[in-house]
């Protein structure tokens, strides 16, 4: 039986999985439709994927241009590489088809669009202070960001984690804003996906500062959040490599 558009909608929104506030508030009311309308053509999860490519290559050439409104239009793009990243799941669930290939996919452009992120954050910086020390820091909190989101994948290709089956699940278990109203504030401020979100009302904050106080001081407001980004970025290794080391006793 033939279901129509708004069937399809359901169906979808019936399907989807625990998200973040951000997925729960926000993305997955924008992905749904789409994805139904995706159902009606031949494209393929995995070449919803491949917009995550495209999207995150541009948000961080788009942040790396080091202006406020350039900032804003990159946390767009950042924002359809989410919806993008919501969509091809949602898609390979309705169609029932999935493949090592389109997981190995999805991962590879998360490792590419969170490393230009990183990167055009820093290259922005730098185009407004022109310091050799911005790109020793960038390359730091690169470094420390790439852990975090290698360490976790290697658990269930290793053998590690309990459910070899759920990267998911096995996130979760090695989750350091457990247990403290604080980290959480820290996870949905600071995360990547938070930060993909907040940057553009930080950036729209800016403009207004520097319109209404006539500032010389653009993009203050805007640096102040990329730095508690970047310090929230190491801290979290730090509390997640303990929980990393009490794996090898498994």
């Amino acid at each position: 039986m033939k279901r129509n558009y708004f069937d399809r909608v359901k169906i979808i929104y019936l399907a989807q999985k625990d998200g973040d506030i951000y997925y729960k508030y926000f993305t997955r009311f924008i992905s749904a439709p789409i994805t139904a309308i995706l159902t009606y053509t031949r494209i393929t999860p995995n070449m919803a994927t491949l917009a995550m490519f495209f999207f995150g290559i541009l948000g961080g050439f788009l942040f790396s241009l080091g202006e406020a409104h350039y900032y804003i239009l990159g946390g767009i793009s950042f924002i359809l590489l989410i919806v993008s990243d919501t969509v091809d799941g949602e898609l390979a669930r309705y169609n029932n088809i999935s493949s090592s290939f389109g997981d190995y996919l999805d991962r590879l452009a998360h490792y590419v669009t969170n490393t230009c992120m990183i990167l055009g954050l820093g290259i922005g910086i730098y185009n407004n202070y022109p310091d050799i020390l911005i790109f020793y820091l960038t390359t730091i909190v690169l470094v420390f960001y790439l852990f975090d989101d290698v360490s976790r994948d290697l658990v269930i290709s290793c053998g590690l984690a309990e459910d070899v089956t759920s990267r998911k699940r096995e996130k979760e278990n090695l989750s350091v804003v457990k247990g403290s109203k604080l980290r959480k504030c820290i996870a949905y401020t600071a995360s990547n996906t938070a930060f993909m979100h907040l940057i553009i009302i930080i950036a729209i904050l800016d403009i207004l500062y520097v319109d209404y106080f006539n500032s010389n001081y653009k993009l203050l407001i805007t640096y102040l959040y990329v730095i508690y980004f970047s310090l929230a970025t190491i801290v979290k290794v730090l509390f997640r490599i303990p929980l990393i080391v009490s794996l090898k006793n498994k």
